[in-house]
C-alpha cells in the first residue's frame, strides 16, 4: 500500500507531455519565423539606407570643408569591398568632364544603382536638388533625394518598383 501511494506522491512530466509540448513549440517557431526574417531583412536595410543617407550628408560637409564643388551622379555610387564602408569620409575621388569632383559613395555589399538625377554639393555648402535609385542587397528599391539649398537628405521605398509600403528619412 504504502509503495503505490509513493509512486502517486511523484511529481513530473509523463514523456507524452513533453513530446506534446515540443511539437507545439515547433509549430509557433514555424510560424514565427518567416515573420522574423522579414522583420530583421528590413531592419538590416533600413539600418544600410541610413549609413548611405550619412554618406551623401559627409560629402556635402566634405564640399563645403574643402571649399570645392562636388557633383553626386549615378558613377559616384561603387559597391563596398572588404573594409571599406559606406560612411568612409574619402569624399571626392575623380573629376567630372566640367571640373567639377565627383562625389564617392561607398555602396554597402549588394547594392545596386539605378537611375539617377545628378545633385551639386556646392563650395558655400549649399546643394542643387538630385536623387539617386538604389536596390538593396535584399531587393528592396530606394530613392535618395538630395533636397536643395540646404542639402537635406532623405530616403523613402520606391512604389513604383512594385516595393512594400514603409518609408524612412533623416
Amino acid at each position: 500500500m504504502r509503495t503505490s501511494r509513493n509512486r502517486r506522491s511523484q511529481t513530473g512530466f509523463t514523456l507524452l507531455e513533453l513530446v506534446v509540448v515540443m511539437v507545439l513549440l515547433g509549430l509557433m517557431t514555424s510560424l514565427a519565423l518567416p515573420s522574423m526574417q522579414r522583420w530583421h531583412a528590413g531592419l538590416v536595410a533600413r539600418s544600410d539606407a541610413s549609413t548611405v543617407v550619412d554618406a551623401l550628408q559627409a560629402a556635402a560637409f566634405n564640399a563645403g570643408v574643402q571649399k570645392q564643388d562636388v557633383r553626386m551622379d549615378a558613377s559616384s555610387f561603387v559597391v563596398a569591398t572588404s573594409g571599406e564602408s559606406a560612411a568612409d569620409p574619402d569624399g571626392a575621388q575623380a573629376l567630372t568632364p566640367d571640373g567639377k569632383r565627383l562625389a564617392r559613395i561607398i555602396l554597402p555589399p549588394g547594392w545596386q544603382v539605378g537611375r539617377a538625377v545628378p545633385a551639386t554639393f556646392g563650395a558655400n555648402g549649399l546643394c542643387t536638388p538630385g536623387l539617386i535609385a538604389l536596390q538593396s542587397a535584399s531587393g528592396a528599391a530606394m530613392i535618395f533625394q538630395v533636397q536643395g539649398p540646404l542639402c537635406h537628405v532623405e530616403w523613402t521605398l520606391d512604389h513604383g518598383a512594385g516595393q512594400a509600403s514603409g518609408t524612412g528619412a533623416r
